[in-house]
């Protein structure tokens, strides 16, 4: 009992304990539950004020080996720990003959890590262990760290292990007291910075949502006439659907969400978008088979303004056409001694000037007649390379638009990443 207390001879003496803190792997970093498993090994050195000996006295033996159960040992505790520490096997204090103790323990530490995950899978992430007294105040124990941050991170990295998704960065140490109750109690702070490793998020996430994006744009490049081009958009939509669920699957919920998923989302609005702009084309293209007139609005605004703006370079029909077919009542005899004055003799006429006046005159009717059909059919051609045209111009103001909202998404994403 009497060695379990604490080892002073004076009970106002401060006892001062060393921590050193050494990282050996990060098992798994669960996002969910934001917390962090890792392999440590710690070791703390103190003095004990109440044992020594001369090395001399004892056939030079200046340290040995002690069961800790016999000792008093510093109550070290991390105050990030959301389970309890697996019990070490390594029940030994290192005895020194000036007093000197040393205990050196591994330690499997499950400790809460504030995650920021908004530059996922480009990630670095920043978890602290906070070590100190949990009993005792700075007047009677006070703990200091004893190597610094550069001699840690070295250290840390020689014997780092990594086998999971992340790779190891430093380890930032710093020393502090808290105010508790009024009491001061020591702290060490140990910042650990681990970066992820992205191939596998890459591989099996970015990379084919990319395929997909190309392909959808190679879709936009199809002839808005093309009746699978619909189809295979919806295709390109429900695999990338998909690729937002396996996603959803691997981020937790929490309030920012990362730029990935900004970038999912603002991708799944083009495309579906772009879908519906696809259908409207559609609809257009369906005026080509009703014969109709073109608008004279949309002649202005999307044959005359809108195609200029996109050096759309083609020549439409905005003559109307229609002032030169002649009406029915136009075959009367009076058109046709307009377009074909024949001199009317009001004299006797023989039998057979008659007779070639009036084929004339039917011939000159049937001909009027073909005039007019091929007068209608050059007017309905004209309006369906009318809308065929206007159809043309709404296809490219919608693969431009598409373009230029994919390229911002993407840059905006990358600048996101890089920063």
């Amino acid at each position: 009992m009497y060695m379990k207390v604490r080892p002073v001879n004076n009970w106002r003496n401060c006892s001062v304990v060393y921590v050193d803190m050494t990282l050996y792997t990060i098992v798994y970093l669960d996002m969910y539950k934001q917390s962090m498993i890792s392999y440590l090994w710690v070791k703390m050195d103190w003095i004990n004020e109440l044992i020594s000996w001369n090395s001399t006295d004892y056939c030079n033996i200046n340290k040995v080996l002690v069961p800790s159960d016999n000792f008093w040992l510093p109550d070290l505790y991390i105050y990030e720990l959301t389970e309890q520490n697996s019990p070490s096997r390594v029940n030994y204090v290192e005895v020194q003959n000036d007093g000197k103790c040393s205990l050196s323990v591994p330690l499997r530490s499950v400790s809460s890590c504030d995650l920021k995950l908004y530059k996922f899978p480009f990630d670095d992430q920043s978890c602290n262990l906070s070590f100190g007294p949990y009993l005792y105040p700075v007047t009677e124990v006070t703990m200091l760290p004893f190597s610094d941050s550069k001699t840690v991170t070295e250290k840390s990295n020689n014997r780092y292990s990594g086998k999971g998704d992340w790779d190891f960065i430093s380890v930032k140490v710093t020393n502090t007291s808290y105010d508790w109750n009024g009491a001061y109690y020591s702290r060490i702070y140990y910042e650990i910075s681990i970066k992820r490793s992205p191939i596998a998020y890459v591989m099996n996430l970015i990379l084919p949502a990319g395929l997909l994006l190309v392909l959808d744009l190679c879709s936009m490049c199809m002839k808005a006439s093309f009746d699978e081009r619909l189809g295979f958009k919806i295709t390109i939509i429900s695999g990338f659907v998909v690729l937002l669920l396996i996603l959803n699957d691997i981020l937790p919920d929490s309030d920012a969400m990362p730029a990935l998923g900004y970038f999912f989302c603002a991708s799944l609005s083009i495309m579906v978008v772009s879908s519906v702009g696809s259908i409207m084309i559609l609809h257009v293209l369906s005026q080509c088979s009703s014969h109709s007139d073109v608008p004279p609005w949309i002649k202005t605004w999307i044959l005359k303004y809108l195609a200029y703006i996109l050096c759309f370079k083609k020549k439409f029909h905005t003559e109307d056409i229609a002032s030169f077919v002649p009406a029915d009542n136009e075959y009367k005899t009076e058109k046709i001694s307009d377009e074909c004055p024949i001199r009317s003799e009001k004299t006797q006429t023989t039998a057979k000037h008659a007779l070639e006046v009036k084929m004339l005159k039917k011939f000159l009717i049937e001909i009027l007649k073909i005039r007019k059909e091929l007068l209608i059919s050059k007017k309905a051609n004209e309006n369906k390379s009318d809308w065929s045209s206007v159809v043309q111009v709404l296809d490219r103001l919608l693969l431009i638009l598409y373009i230029t909202a994919m390229s911002v998404t993407f840059i905006g994403t990358a600048i996101t990443w890089a920063t």
